[in-house]
């Protein structure tokens, strides 16, 4: 098996990071400990330039949506987001993040939710 045939879409794994743990199971309830303020600022630092990553910032998208777009879909939970950060994306570069780091980003993302 190749690199590429290792790499999932993003709404795949959310569909199944969303199996093992969506809105019904409460094994996986959202116990956020990260830092919204640093969530941000990992956001500003490496994502704003492909993602809207603060809504109605007018960044042309890149990425295939905003993060506040991500934050309101149903599967998303931060089961979904961790296994989504630790995953391999084709046109998107490995950030190689921390726990910290991760729990930072799954906080700010969450935060976004309307």
């Amino acid at each position: 098996m190749n690199d590429k045939s290792m790499m999932l879409r993003a709404p795949q794994i959310l569909l199944f990071a969303a199996a093992l743990g969506g809105p019904g199971n409460h094994a996986c309830a959202q116990n956020l400990t990260g830092s919204i303020m640093n969530g941000q600022r990992i956001t500003e630092e490496f994502c704003i330039t492909c993602h809207e990553v603060r809504p109605k910032d007018g960044v042309a998208l890149l990425g295939p949506q905003s993060f506040q777009a991500i934050a309101n879909l149903p599967t998303t939970n931060a089961l979904s987001l961790n296994v989504f950060f630790q995953s391999v994306h084709a046109n998107m570069p490995d950030l190689h993040l921390t726990r910290s780091e991760r729990d930072d980003l799954v906080a700010y993302i969450l935060s976004l939710r309307k």
